[in-house]
């Protein structure tokens, strides 16, 4: 039998070296777009990378998630995306709309998404380039954008993932000095988890772009999930915001700066990329990994007062 996708897929470094080759996907993405009865694509262009197969063809994205075969559980991040979309536009959050989804039996199950191409630019690049006033604009709008987001569903939308289960069993704490991977665990463990809502979990200067009117949009919620509010602050202060203090101090408002701190790390602990974070916030800094958890607060509390 003849596939459209002739890369062999076993395990992450397979699919590591295949998953942004535009040309490797353009026939399934031709299938793809044929059945869903719009024109074939000519050709592929690359976004900016995650776990899953992204590209643009014209006016449209097509996302094709890693299937079995990869290591990764695309299926889950299929479902969450497809449900997290519609729960997104409902509450009036700008998206990338979707056109279609569906899924393709082919060398591999294949579940993809297709969305409009949204004219805007990357935050983590466009933000450093705005005058103060505009950035002042722009927390106001994402702080209204969190108010949307950051609210019960009110229907089932996904099989939700124990954000402190898996805080506290979180593989990636190895890379941390075992006294902070310990800190880390203790602070999930006695986290108040009562009142979930749906965050987006991964609002970082990727997944946040910004139209040339100023106006946010919202992309790749693949990573969604039901969890306290504050899960959701960890890639917007350290990723979107790059730490800047003016920007974080913004986003703060009049709250207390030691409240504020407490909380965060609080959602470092917690966020399945807590690790990675405080890795390359410290390494931005050119500062060591803090040994403890208090250290690591105190720090941010003088570099943001």
């Amino acid at each position: 039998m003849n596939h459209l996708f002739t890369r062999p897929i076993d395990g992450w470094a397979s699919w590591g070296d295949v998953f942004c080759d535009a040309d490797a996907f353009l026939p399934l993405a031709r299938a793809i777009y044929a059945r869903e009865g719009l024109p074939p694509p000519a050709r592929l262009s690359g976004l900016t990378p995650g776990t899953n197969a992204v590209f643009r063809a014209g006016d449209t994205v097509v996302k094709i998630f890693a299937p079995e075969e990869s290591g990764f559980n695309g299926a889950h991040d299929f479902a969450v995306e497809r449900a997290a979309l519609r729960f997104a536009a409902e509450a009036g959050v700008p998206v990338s709309a979707p056109v279609a989804f569906g899924c393709v039996e082919d060398a591999y199950t294949f579940r993809y998404i297709l969305m409009e191409w949204v004219d805007a630019g990357e935050a983590g690049d466009v933000l450093p380039t705005l005058g103060a006033d505009q950035k002042e604009q722009f927390i106001h709008e994402l702080k209204g954008l969190l108010r949307k987001l950051n609210r019960q569903p009110g229907r089932k939308l996904f099989d939700p993932i124990d954000a402190k289960e898996r805080a506290i069993n979180n593989p990636r704490l190895s890379v941390l000095p075992e006294t902070l991977a310990a800190d880390m665990r203790a602070r999930a463990r006695a986290a108040d988890v009562s009142a979930p809502v749906f965050v987006h979990g991964d609002l970082t200067g990727e997944n946040v772009l910004i139209r040339p009117d100023g106006g946010i949009v919202v992309i790749d919620f693949a990573d969604s999930n039901i969890a306290p509010a504050v899960y959701e602050w960890p890639p917007i202060v350290f990723d979107l915001l790059r730490g800047e203090r003016a920007l974080v101090r913004a986003f703060i408002g009049d709250g207390c700066m030691g409240m504020f701190v407490d909380r965060l790390v609080t959602a470092v602990a917690l966020h399945d990329f807590g690790a990675g974070i405080v890795l390359e916030d410290a390494r931005r800094h050119g500062v060591p990994v803090p040994g403890r958890l208090s250290v690591y607060a105190s720090m941010l509390v003088n570099r943001w007062k």
